[in-house]
């Protein structure tokens, strides 16, 4: 009995303490992004041909930072630009951008940066 408990504890222990490092390298590498740095702790990163759109993937969780190039309607004059915006998501929920996923975000436009 007292075998079965110490490997009980010991699981419930490595769970917590993996936990703890998700969070940590979650909390790191989004404040890195939104500081406009690259994330320190990533596994995989995509980048679309879409204006820049970068999808970086960590330790159960995904942040992607959308940048498209787009045009906008300004006081009547059409504008070129981008739309900018960084989501992030948690194992599973991740978005799948590879399959159409769109910004779950509201983007914002900023002119003539490309």
């Amino acid at each position: 009995m007292k075998k079965s408990k110490k490997i009980f504890i010991f699981i419930l222990c490595f769970i917590c303490f993996l936990l703890s490092i998700h969070e940590i390298t979650f909390l790191i590498d989004q404040s890195e992004i939104k500081n406009g740095n690259n994330p320190v702790f990533i596994f995989k990163k995509e980048v679309y041909k879409d204006g820049g759109t970068t999808i970086y993937y960590g330790l159960g969780y995904q942040i992607i930072s959308w940048n498209t190039v787009s045009s906008e309607n300004i006081d009547g004059v059409e504008k070129d630009g981008t739309l900018k915006g960084i989501e992030t998501h948690r194992f599973p929920f991740y978005n799948s951008v590879t399959k159409g996923g769109k910004p779950l975000i509201k983007l914002e436009f900023a002119e003539g940066v490309f």
